[in-house]
């Protein structure tokens, strides 16, 4: 009968195995699979961030080309400036015997010459604010989308002339 329960003891030590090889869980490899997988992904985020940041710059591009333009335009119009002066929140330059101002006009900045015609030169700004002190300009522009730029200007040959409205020079912020 010794062998009897030695018996039945094997027979239950071998339920209580199989039990065991049927548990679910995770092995060595499946959490090294799981972590290779993890890995794969997380090193995919910042490839996916930086297009997503080419896009954004790609379509911001258009209000930087037309600030652009818009500098390379009053740099030009600055060197062959006589006479510079603000009056109020408008540059007025003397230019080849012409009155040339730049004045804010709604949510445009606008170029006139000799008081007449509207020609845009910047869109979509919410604030312009020209600053002269001796033979610098400084010119900042904040966009409607809350961008802010900024822009110097240095000169030598035009008479710098006082803002009629606030009585002297004004410095920058």
């Amino acid at each position: 009968m010794g062998s009897g329960k030695h018996v039945c003891y094997m027979i239950r030590n071998k339920i209580v195995l199989l039990k065991r090889k049927n548990e679910k869980g995770f092995t060595l490899v499946e959490s090294i699979i799981t972590l290779m997988i993890a890995v794969v992904i997380l090193s995919i985020i910042p490839l996916v961030m930086k297009g997503v940041n080419q896009i954004n710059h790609s379509l911001s591009t258009e209000d930087s080309y037309e600030w652009n333009i818009f500098l390379m335009q009053l740099r030009r119009e600055l060197r062959n400036c006589n006479e510079a002066s603000r009056t109020g929140n408008k540059l007025i330059l003397q230019v080849n015997g012409e009155k040339v101002s730049y004045e804010p006009f709604g949510l445009l900045l606008r170029r006139r010459v000799n008081d007449t015609g509207h020609e845009v030169v910047l869109q979509k700004v919410r604030r312009v604010e020209f600053a002269i002190n001796n033979n610098h300009i400084t010119l900042s522009v904040q966009f409607t989308n809350n961008k802010q730029v900024m822009a110097e200007f240095t000169f030598f040959n035009p008479t710098v002339l006082e803002d009629s409205r606030v009585g002297g020079q004004e410095s920058e912020k």
